[in-house]
């Protein structure tokens, strides 16, 4: 599992937390617009679409998720699937 975040100036010298590199020489790339609940649907729409296209997904899988809205009609997520 990958996990990121967004630190606050004063905790970005806090030593417990690891920096990752991660490098996808080749990925398929969809920005998901709308509830977070709908997520994982778009990533199965995501991965039929690659499949389609003669592509086959390997890991890391990352999303990247937007600033927080209360409306949740203007959530943004970024999906990134590497692919062999």
């Amino acid at each position: 599992m990958f996990t990121g975040v967004e630190l606050e100036e004063s905790l970005k010298d806090n030593t417990l937390l690891q920096h990752k590199h991660i490098m996808l020489e080749k990925y398929a790339y969809f920005k998901h617009i709308g509830p977070y609940r709908l997520i994982g649907q778009a990533g199965q729409n995501m991965n039929e679409e690659i499949k389609s296209r003669g592509f086959q997904t390997t890991l890391p899988y990352i999303e990247i998720y937007g600033h927080w809205n209360n409306d949740e009609t203007k959530l943004e997520t970024e999906l990134l699937m590497s692919l062999r």
